[in-house]
């Protein structure tokens, strides 16, 4: 039995025992492999129609058919289109087609050459129009029943998410507050800051047919927070070894686990409620909610909501787009509505604005200084006996400044705001406006009170550190003369003694130095690989069995890059998959307990959570192997 056999006899199992996962992704994509190859033996137009009917037959086994006709068809087609790009498939006047179209954007003529497989992988007209007459449905119902978020307990939480050191909390963050797609967020998306607090330049929108021009959007904290996290998120090494991989590897290699993060943080907590006909949040609704936060923020009053979130979102973009209808994506992020703390809704739009009308125009990102070029005079290389001490970099002091100078311009402009409404609005302010600019400005002077501090701590730290390399040049210079006559006197000392004499070993001399001593230098030890870890337990023993399987899922996980083919090592996995009993599994998982918690941080596998609703299967086989 071949591969692709296995994978329909697995898949087939699955949907008889009414598992929820009928097919993994590395599974449906072999399915797609094996598809294509199929078809470089078809040679016919009957041949093919044959194959792909069968292929749709199989998927509708165990697949709505709006499932399959919105995600698993294309994913079909785009894989037919790659291969015969490649020449891989035979391009026959019997097997292909070539024809001329209309170019919806600019109305030019175009030719087409595709394979006949991309004319019979696909349903009928009534079948998509019935799938798109229900997709209308469920968002009918989900607009009729808009679900409330608090804008205060998810920019908390956001903002908790954005300190954290778990890489895909950080995603979830960034996306929570940027309202980009995941894919965005790892790799594909390039943010950059300008000269407004809260909105940045965006570039690398995805789900577009040609290369999206960049442009402005905000983000719902201030941005330079936002930034700081996007680089600790992309330098994380979890994250560094997927940057430029395609966008299909990033989702297969980190989806799973920042799904789970997603309803974790914003599902479990009750923060974003869960939508009627879904099973959890996900970055789809955090895109959704951000919308809403973007509206009641930055879209003037003047401005029609559906156009101002469609541009937020990226959905349309150029000028060009612009001038066209609006975009049918964008109302499927029509799902909430914002309360205050007390239930009450909040309708008000454009409260960060400056003038509450008009939105930032484009502006130029703001450079990065660059480093002063040195003089020619200056030595290329440092002599070996000169002591080399780090200062802080003046441009640090620079940024602090031009960060508080920034703050205090914001705190201007919201004092302003408020003060013009005072003056322009017959009716006081409501009691939300009022805690909402009250909580801006305290958050404002607490960071800009943080920055003076770290600003006056920051050049104490550069002062001190000049008055320490001051001496320590002074303690170099006095050890370097002493060595220095040493050297001298032993020199003369071999020159006048007759090589027979012994020669008494030369005194160490005392040298007075400042306060701050220099340790000396001791030799760098070589390194040595980890051994590997011999068993400890009895052999043939339960508890070397339940040793030996752990041993094989970590081997499992080293081989397996996708975080949906790895497994977390649990006292459950060991027991279902050696057979033993659980005493023993306890006592190897205490006596490797640091090793197995080591682990299961290195690839972020949850112990609670990651196994859940996972069929061991293939890892049982895996680990009966090695036993």
């Amino acid at each position: 039995m071949n591969d692709r056999e296995v994978i329909i006899t697995r898949y087939r199992d699955r949907i008889s025992s009414g598992e929820r996962t009928r097919l993994t992704h590395d599974e449906m994509h072999q399915l797609i492999e094996s598809f294509v190859e199929r078809l470089k033996d078809s040679t016919t137009q009957n041949e093919i129609k044959a194959l792909c009917e069968a292929e749709i037959a199989l998927l509708d086994e165990g697949y709505p058919k709006a499932t399959i006709g919105k995600v698993y068809l294309p994913m079909y087609r785009k894989g037919i289109k790659a291969m015969a790009a490649e020449g891989g498939l035979p391009m026959t006047e019997a097997t292909s087609r070539q024809y001329t179209y209309t170019k919806r954007e600019s109305g030019e003529t175009g030719e087409a050459h595709d394979h006949r497989a991309l004319d019979f992988l696909k349903y009928d007209n009534a079948t998509y129009s019935a799938i798109s007459l229900k997709s209308a449905e469920l968002n009918n119902a989900k607009q009729d029943n808009l679900k409330p978020v608090n804008p205060e307990q998810y920019l908390a939480k956001a903002a908790e998410l954005l300190h954290s050191d778990d890489p895909f909390e950080l995603a979830v963050g960034i996306a929570a507050t940027t309202g980009r797609r995941f894919s965005e967020v790892v790799d594909k998306g390039n943010i950059v800051a300008t000269d407004q607090p809260y909105w940045v330049g965006f570039s690398g929108q995805l789900k577009k047919k040609s290369t999206a021009d960049s442009y402005l959007t905000p983000c719902l904290i201030p941005a330079a927070d936002v930034l700081a996290a996007l680089e600790r998120f992309r330098s994380h090494p979890r994250i560094a070894r997927v940057l430029g991989a395609s966008t299909k590897d990033i989702n297969r290699s980190l989806a799973n686990s920042v799904k789970r993060a997603v309803h974790r943080h914003f599902g479990t907590t009750g923060i974003i409620p869960v939508l009627e006909g879904e099973a959890s949040v996900t970055i789809h609704n955090l895109r959704g909610v951000y919308g809403e936060i973007c509206v009641h923020f930055f879209c003037p009053p003047s401005r029609g909501v559906a156009r101002f979130v469609q541009e937020r979102l990226g959905h349309v973009i150029s000028e060009e787009e612009l001038k066209r209808g609006n975009s049918s994506a964008t109302q499927h992020y029509f799902h909430y509505y914002l309360i205050d703390g007390n239930g009450k809704h909040i309708g008000s739009r454009g409260v960060k604005l400056t003038d509450g009308e008009t939105l930032p125009t484009p502006i130029e990102p703001i450079s990065e200084s660059q480093p002063e070029t040195l003089p020619e005079t200056q030595p290329t290389q440092q002599p070996e006996s000169t002591i080399s001490v780090s200062f802080a970099a003046p441009e640090a002091f620079s940024a602090l400044t031009e960060q508080i100078s920034t703050l205090t311009q914001e705190m201007q402009r919201l004092w302003s705001h408020v003060e013009k409404m005072s003056t322009q609005q017959p009716q006081a302010p409501t009691a939300t406006d009022t805690s909402f600019f009250t909580r801006e400005i305290e958050d404002l002077r607490s960071q800009l009170t943080e920055l003076k501090q770290e600003r006056d701590q920051a050049a104490a730290a550069l002062e001190q550190v000049k008055n320490q390399n001051e001496s320590l040049q002074q303690q170099f210079a006095q050890e370097r003369q002493a060595y220095q006559q040493r050297i001298e006197g032993l020199t003369e000392l071999l020159k006048q003694t007759p090589p027979t004499a012994q020669i008494a070993p030369p005194q160490p001399v005392e040298v007075s130095v400042a306060a701050t001593e220099v340790q000396p230098v001791r030799p760098v030890q070589p390194t040595q690989s980890k051994p590997k870890r011999e068993h400890i337990t009895k052999a043939g023993s339960a508890d070397q069995r339940v040793e030996t399987a752990m041993t094989a899922i970590m081997e499992w996980n080293r081989h397996h890059d996708s975080d949906s083919e790895k497994f977390a090592i649990t006292q459950s996995l060991l027991q279902k998959s050696t057979g033993s009993n659980m005493p023993a599994v306890k006592r190897v998982m205490e006596v490797f307990k640091n090793d197995i918690h080591e682990h299961n941080s290195e690839y972020a596998l949850d112990p609670d959570r990651h196994n859940y609703g996972r069929d061991f299967g293939e890892i049982k086989e895996w680990v009966q192997s090695r036993l």
